[in-house]
């Protein structure tokens, strides 16, 4: 965590690719710095809010609460919904189905308020008959073309910084391909 803070401190950058959630930490503890009124979007099929000793993998966005106050909003939970830590608001499958993703979409660009925010995307948010390569898939995700929508986030959110946090090393090739060329970046 301190080697991807030191370079997140040294540079500013636009996207970051990583095989584990715990490189989000160090990446909002830099860029909060920045950005004192930063909030975060996950879309996640865990929401990584368990109250838990330790900065883990499933207790990370407790721990960005606990320790930074980041206000967080996590899309797209469908695993033990129930037990997240006080602090991070959630947007289960089940209410992102019954209200629609545009529904969604208008509740996130709420939650930021035009502020700066930085958006992390576990791949496990995909429903496994469109992504099933991830660590711990949980049926009943997005779409493919509802995760494409997050195409349309810049444009439709009045923000000044967004960062992209993409978990889940598959995404890396499309990723490069498509966006390392035009906007700074941080590999870790």
């Amino acid at each position: 965590c301190r080697k991807i803070k030191a370079r997140a401190d040294a540079a500013r950058f636009k996207l970051a690719l990583g095989g584990e959630h715990l490189i989000t930490f160090p990446l909002i503890e830099s860029l909060q710095r920045a950005e004192p009124k930063l909030r975060l979007v996950v879309l996640d099929a865990h929401h990584d809010a368990y109250d838990y000793p330790l900065l883990t993998h499933f207790s990370l966005f407790h721990f960005l609460w606990e320790e930074l106050k980041i206000p967080t909003l996590i899309v797209g939970v469908r695993h033990e919904v129930e037990k997240a830590a006080p602090g991070c608001q959630l947007v289960p499958m089940s209410t992102v189905r019954a209200q629609g993703i545009e529904a969604t979409l208008a509740r996130v660009q709420a939650f930021t308020e035009g502020a700066p925010f930085y958006l992390s995307v576990d791949l496990d948010v995909l429903d496994p008959s469109a992504l099933p390569a991830v660590s711990d898939p949980i049926p009943g995700g997005l779409s493919i073309a509802e995760l494409g929508s997050v195409q349309d986030w810049a444009g439709v959110f009045p923000i000044t910084t967004l960062l992209i946090a993409i978990i889940t090393i598959s995404i890396v090739v499309v990723v490069t391909s498509v966006v390392i060329s035009s906007i700074p970046t941080l590999s870790c």
